[in-house]
């Protein structure tokens, strides 16, 4: 447990400066938004003001989980490549370590550490701009106007539901990912051009041929339940109703229903899809391990 912290304390240090700059431009970002633009005539007590603190709290904090794990999946495709060049697989291979060790480190760095990081930094981001944002917008006194209590309760909750459904999550999109990662240490840098030209030609081949649709199929249920894998369904209630309405009493999410979904999205792993995805995972993984070995 010791050696694989430390393999995981490498990687941050290597990458760190990267990361948290990614994380910390966006809210910057927001910011700057909120002082140089101007302030809304609208007086405390109409209907904007919880979804405008709501709604920062919910805007920072997905845009920057989303962004910073979205960078972080792009940067994970080419780290076998990357060990090769700038000659770091030289450490990773002088290490007592297993192969296996090493590139599930690296991988669980990328793919889950560091986006959940982003989470909770954009969630505090978030409860500091929603503060500033009301202030600014709808004067200093109607800060104290906001049920602070009820939003802090409601976005904590909702909060653990994204960091569990984040690792849902990656299950779902580890196939396509690993497929990726192995294609690039394989191939190097055609790697990724080939495998998405020889999932297309795939595709196209036995669609036309013999009307069979198995390949997008897939890519469409592997991003549908990853999608799902957040939110499964929308709160009971918020159908066909606008975000003002959802948010004049509080936060749509309760507990109960949050932690119901959780389950809901739970029960999606028991599937032959699922199935399918962990062992071609496995396989995938099992390539990068190989290559690394062949080094």
């Amino acid at each position: 447990m010791t050696t694989f912290k430390t393999l995981l304390q490498r990687e941050w240090m290597q990458h760190h400066r990267a990361w948290l700059t990614v994380m910390f431009i966006q809210p910057l970002v927001i910011l700057a938004m909120f002082v140089f633009t101007e302030k809304s005539h609208i007086l405390p007590h109409e209907p904007l003001l919880l979804p405008l603190a709501v709604g920062t709290i919910v805007g920072t904090t997905a845009l920057v989980f989303f962004v910073t794990w979205m960078v972080t999946l792009i940067q994970a495709t080419g780290l076998a490549r990357r060990d090769h060049q700038d000659r770091s697989i030289e450490f990773w291979l002088s290490l007592p370590v297993s192969n296996t060790t090493s590139v599930g480190a690296t991988l669980l760095m990328h793919v889950l550490l560091v986006p959940l990081m982003a989470l909770g930094i954009g969630y505090v981001s978030g409860l500091m701009l929603s503060l500033v944002g009301v202030a600014l917008k709808l004067g200093a006194s109607s800060v104290m106007e906001v049920p602070w209590a009820t939003v802090l309760l409601g976005s904590l909750a909702t909060l653990v539901r994204v960091a569990f459904g984040t690792l849902l999550a990656v299950l779902w999109a580890l196939p396509l990912l690993l497929m990726m990662m192995a294609a690039s240490a394989w191939l190097k840098r055609w790697g990724v051009p080939v495998l998405i030209a020889a999932l297309v030609a795939g595709h196209v081949a036995l669609s036309q041929i013999y009307g069979v649709t198995l390949i997008s199929d897939t890519a469409v249920e592997l991003f549908n339940n990853f999608m799902l894998s957040f939110i499964h369904a929308a709160p009971f209630g918020a159908k066909g109703r606008n975000l003002v309405e959802l948010f004049a009493n509080g936060m749509p999410f309760t507990t109960r229903w949050l932690v119901e979904d959780a389950m809901a999205s739970v029960a999606e792993l028991a599937s032959p899809l699922f199935l399918f995805a962990m062992i071609t995972s496995a396989g995938c993984f099992g390539l990068l391990v190989l290559r690394r070995s062949r080094a």
